[in-house]
C-alpha cells in the first residue's frame, strides 16, 4: 500500500521504474522505500535522464545525506507541509552545517552542493522565483526523520524531545514515524528505537493518549524487526489502557489507540473470541423509550435479560465463518425462504454476486476488533444461531435460553438504563 501511494505521482513513479530497471527489489517499508530513492537520485538519475556525457564528479552518498538531513529538517521547521525556502536563506542554512560539520571551506561546499543536487541529483530544485525545495515533499519528511534520528547516536534523548515537541501536528506525523523506522531497520537500532518509543509513551506530551497512539503507528510502521518484542508488549498495553481511558483521553484518541491495536494484536479476549465473550445483565422495569419527556414513551419490560458487552467483531465472526457457518443449512430457515440462502451463499438487495462472507470494506471496517458491518439481518440471525449452540457445548448458557439479536426495546433499555437517564456508565 505504501508503494502504491507513491506511484500515484508521475515523477515518483518514474524513480520507481527506474529502480526495477536496475534490479532492486522493491522493499515493503516506507523508510527503506524512501532510502532506496534518494540513493537512486544520488547515483542514478542524471544516467536515467540519458544525458550526453557523464556527471564531471560523483556525489558521495552518505556525507551529501548527512547534509541534506538537517537541511531538511530546517525547511520543514520553517516551511511544514509547504516545503519552499528562499534561495539565499538556504545557502546560509547550508554554510551553517557545513561549518558544523568542520568542512574548510563551508561558503563554497554549500554552492557546490546546490549546483550538484541541481544538475546531477534533482533532489533540490527552484520551484518559484527565488524559491528552492525538494522535488517532493516526501523526500523533505525523509530527510527531516533522518535528521532527528542521527540525533540519536549516543543516547535516544533528542529524539524523544524531537518527537515529543511536535506530538499531534499532523505536518510532522510522517516524520516521526520515519524516525523511528530509520533507527530501527535502516540503523538496525530496534532496542535504541523502543525506548525512545517507551520514554515518549512515559513523558505523555500533548492531549492524553497522543503519545501512545503515535507509538502505536511507530511499531505497526516498523515491525517486524524494527523494534524488539518488548517494546511491542509495553506498546501494546499502553494502546489497551489508552483505549479505556474514558475520563481523561478523548474518543478520538481512544479510537485511533483501538485502530493500532488491531494492527498490532488487540489482546483483549472478549472481543477477539467467542469462548470469552461477555454479556451485562439488564433488570426488568420501567425506562424511556424515544424522544421526549411524554409519559407515553415510559415503556415497561417485564423480564431481565444478558445482552453482550460489545458488538459482535470481526475476529468473533470469523470464528463463525471458520465453523462452515454460511454453510450449515439449518442456521438459516428464514433466509432459504426468502430466496437469501442457497447452498451456503448469500445474497443480499445491494449484492451483485452471491457471496460466503460479509461484504468488504476497507480499514477501519475490516479490522478484528471492530464491529462486523456488511452482514444483512439473516446473517446477523444465523450467527446468533451458532451462538446458542457454542456457548451451550461450553456450559455458558442454562437449559432453555438462546442467543439472540435483540429487540428495539431490549437494545434500548439496555442503552439506557431505566426511566432516569443516567449521564455516565452505571
Amino acid at each position: 500500500p505504501g508503494v502504491r501511494r507513491l506511484a500515484a505521482n508521475p515523477l515518483l513513479l518514474t524513480i520507481l521504474a527506474l529502480m526495477k530497471r536496475q534490479g532492486v527489489t522493491l522493499p515493503e517499508r516506507r523508510v527503506e522505500l524512501y532510502q532506496k530513492y534518494v540513493e537512486t537520485l544520488l547515483k542514478h538519475w542524471n544516467l536515467a535522464r540519458g544525458l550526453d556525457r557523464p556527471p564531471s564528479r560523483d556525489l558521495d552518498v552518505i556525507e551529501t545525506v548527512r547534509v541534506l538531513a538537517p537541511l531538511a529538517l530546517w525547511m520543514h521547521e520553517t516551511s511544514p507541509g509547504v516545503g519552499l525556502v528562499k534561495r539565499e536563506a538556504m545557502r546560509r542554512k547550508l554554510e551553517e552545517i557545513y561549518t558544523g560539520r568542520g568542512v574548510e571551506e563551508p561558503e563554497a561546499s554549500a554552492r557546490q552542493l546546490l549546483a550538484d543536487a541541481r544538475e546531477y541529483a534533482g533532489l533540490l530544485l527552484e520551484r518559484g522565483a527565488g524559491e528552492y525545495g525538494f522535488i517532493h515533499l516526501t523526500f523533505q519528511e525523509y530527510l527531516a526523520a533522518v535528521a532527528i534520528a542521527l540525533r540519536g547516536q549516543r543516547e535516544v534523548g533528542p529524539v524523544v524531545e524531537a518527537l515529543a515537541a511536535q506530538i499531534g501536528d499532523d505536518n510532522w506525523h510522517e516524520v516521526s514515524l520515519l524516525a523511528i523506522g530509520y533507527m530501527g531497520i535502516v540503523q538496525q537500532r530496534d532496542e535504541a528505537a523502543g525506548v525512545a518509543l517507551w520514554d515518549l509513551i512515559q513523558e505523555a506530551p500533548g492531549e492524553p493518549g497522543q503519545a501512545a497512539v503515535l507509538a502505536g503507528a511507530a511499531v505497526v510502521d516498523a515491525w517486524p524487526g524494527g523494534v524488539t518484542p518488548a517494546c511491542k508488549a509495553q506498546v501494546v498495553a499502553a494502546l489497551a489502557e489508552t483505549m479505556t481511558d474514558d475520563g481523561r483521553v478523548k474518543p478520538r484518541q481512544r479510537a485511533a489507540a483501538g485502530r493500532a491495536l488491531a494492527r498490532l494484536g488487540d489482546p483483549r479476549a472478549e472481543v477477539m473470541t467467542i469462548g470469552s465473550m461477555q454479556f451485562c445483565y439488564v433488570p426488568p422495569g420501567p425506562f424511556w423509550m424515544g424522544e421526549g419527556d411524554d409519559e407515553r414513551l415510559n415503556k415497561h419490560l417485564h423480564y431481565g435479560y444478558w445482552i453482550a458487552r460489545y458488538p459482535v467483531t470481526n475476529a468473533q465472526f470469523e470464528a463463525f465463518m471458520g465453523a462452515a457457518g454460511y454453510r450449515t443449512r439449518r442456521y438459516w430457515p428464514e433466509a432459504e425462504r426468502a430466496g437469501i440462502w442457497k447452498d451456503g451463499l448469500v445474497k443480499g438487495r445491494w449484492d451483485d454476486e452471491p457471496r460466503e462472507r460479509p461484504v468488504g470494506y476497507s480499514e477501519p471496517f475490516n479490522l478484528d476488533n471492530h464491529p462486523v458491518v456488511g452482514v444483512t439481518w439473516y446473517e446477523a440471525l444465523a450467527f446468533a444461531r451458532w451462538l446458542t449452540e457454542r456457548l451451550q457445548e461450553k456450559e455458558r448458557l442454562p437449559a432453555g435460553w438462546e442467543a439472540r439479536l435483540p429487540s428495539e426495546a431490549e437494545w434500548e433499555k439496555a442503552a439506557r438504563g431505566g426511566v432516569e437517564i443516567p449521564d455516565k456508565p452505571i
